[in-house]
């Protein structure tokens, strides 16, 4: 098939037992917003399911066809690559090389959405557009914008990404024009080992730090901004956990945080960085982090994006995987992440 409009539109086939409903990380629409916390979409290991994966260009949009009942029922966005997905199913925990659909991603936002029962079917489609769309063995098919556009008008989507629910009869946005991203709760997606129920999302909370609401105000005003901006809303979410001034400095050596002790001692290094979400960025940020609090002594290494903070405790083993203590999303807090959270405090980050 060749590429037109430079690839940037397909059609992603899907069959139900694969995507819909079994796997439950699919399956959470309103986990797109966070970079890291990304949704993700699954490719075929077999024949050039792999390499159809890895070319399909970052941007592209694609309409989302469920084989099993011949209806779309998405419009999402490619955000990341191949090895990005990889990374993100790992944190999230579904990467499983022993079974077949779970171990090649790519992370996607949801432009719109549509419920199956209401979806038109792929005949009513054609009528409606004269776009003659035969579904068959393909992993993902491009198409031009002009077909993509005829599909997408044709679905009387429930949700679109900028306007939350629609009612019935309001108009459609244009897929083509990129829209804001919501600022929204997410919900984050567990595993009940069962097809037929939806998964129970935690509840959100704010963190327990004094001034939260406004911290996470200033967390997403920075959001895709240089790193020097994200450093700033770092340090004062160490001071609101109870580190003074005084301990936090700046571009020392060549980690761009590190927090000192009571004693003058360094605890804490941080890696800033604009994203997590590049594969080759995060793991830099990781051995520089590593690298330099083996020089000065620090316990803890700390990776963040102001938002998500990912911590490392060198006292805890001699791998990466042994040393890790876990990740929290500020901007969505849950119970369980205190225990992180309380890791990077005054008196319990400098206890050995």
């Amino acid at each position: 098939m060749g590429r037109p409009d430079d690839g940037m539109f397909s059609i992603k086939l899907v069959s139900e037992g694969v995507l819909y409903p079994h796997f439950a990380y699919f399956h959470d629409h309103d986990y797109d917003s966070g970079e890291d916390r990304s949704s993700l979409m699954n490719f075929s290991p077999e024949g050039i399911g792999p390499s159809v994966a890895a070319n399909i260009p970052i941007g592209n949009r694609a309409l989302v066809y469920i084989a099993g009942h011949q209806k779309f029922v998405w419009a999402i966005e490619y955000t990341g690559t191949v090895e990005d997905g990889k990374r993100i199913a790992l944190l999230l925990g579904v990467y499983n090389p022993k079974e077949k659909w779970r171990t090649i991603f790519r992370p996607i936002r949801h432009l719109a959405r549509v419920d199956l029962a209401t979806a038109p079917t792929l005949a009513e489609i054609k009528d409606r557009t004269g776009v003659h769309f035969t579904p068959n063995s393909f992993t993902s098919t491009y198409i031009s914008a002009d077909d993509y556009q005829r599909i997408y008008d044709a679905i009387p989507w429930q949700w679109t990404i900028g306007e939350g629910p629609r009612t019935s009869g309001s108009p459609q946005p244009s897929p083509l024009l990129p829209p804001p991203l919501p600022l929204r709760t997410a919900r984050v997606a567990t595993s009940t080992g069962r097809t037929d129920i939806p998964p129970k999302p935690p509840e959100f909370e704010l963190p327990p730090i004094p001034g939260a609401e406004s911290l996470l105000a200033r967390i997403r005003q920075v959001q895709g901004m240089p790193e020097r901006n994200m450093e700033d809303v770092v340090k004062a979410f160490l001071i609101l956990l109870g580190h003074p001034e005084s301990a936090i400095s700046f571009q020392v050596g060549h980690v761009d945080v590190r927090v000192n002790d009571e004693q003058g001692k360094s605890r804490i290094v941080v890696e800033v960085k604009r994203s997590l979400l590049v594969e080759k960025a995060w793991r830099d940020a990781r051995r520089k982090g590593f690298d330099y609090a083996g020089e000065v002594g620090a316990p803890l290494v700390v990776m963040t994006d102001a938002d998500i903070y990912e911590v490392y405790d060198r006292r805890r083993g001699h791998d990466y995987d042994s040393m890790r203590c876990g990740r929290l999303q500020l901007t969505r807090f849950a119970a369980a992440d205190r225990v992180v959270l309380d890791m990077l405090r005054p008196a319990t980050g400098a206890n050995p």
